[in-house]
């Protein structure tokens, strides 16, 4: 039985889950022999100490970066978790839902606004007395949309002030 010793950076890659970048880089300083159809084979047991990853320093001081990144992550997931415990996040397709009821209410009141405004404008010669009726109707609408926004706004502090109480 033959044993194969020699291997392409691809195999290596595909053998060891690297990709192949990592698997060339990491062979750079070493000779590699003549394969079928020109390409580069390594030694197994020239690539294995290649492989490991070189100075075992830097090894360690890689697996501790790794290890940081990962407890960072881990608190950046306990610390949403906790968020959402709290009702500090709200549901996406809720909070959805409720801008486009608001949008469809603002579009409603502001379709509506050109009939209810044409009978007393037709009725008016004064442009400046016009300019005045149309600002009176936006803001009108407005001051409507404000107050509804605000009682909403005191309605949402309280409930949010009992769910805090609840916990």
């Amino acid at each position: 039985m033959q044993t194969i010793r020699h291997f392409s950076i691809s195999q290596l890659a595909e053998m060891l889950r690297l990709d192949r970048a990592t698997v060339r880089n990491r062979l750079a300083g070493l000779t590699p022999i003549a394969g079928p159809k020109n390409a580069k084979l390594y030694d197994i047991a020239e690539v294995v100490d290649a492989l490991r990853g070189g100075d075992p320093a830097e090894v360690q001081l890689a697996i501790e970066r790794e290890t940081l990144r990962l407890k960072a992550a881990q608190a950046d997931v306990a610390e949403q978790q906790v968020a959402l415990f709290r009702g500090q996040y709200e549901d996406i397709d809720e909070v959805a839902k409720v801008v486009g009821r608001e949008y469809s209410y603002v579009r409603a009141k502001l379709r509506a606004l050109p009939s209810s405004m044409a009978l007393p404008l037709s009725r008016m010669d004064n442009p400046g007395e016009c300019f005045q009726a149309l600002t009176d109707g936006i803001n009108e609408v407005l001051t409507e949309l404000t107050a509804d926004a605000e009682a909403e706004l005191k309605a949402e502090e309280i409930m949010t002030r009992e769910k805090e109480k609840s916990l």
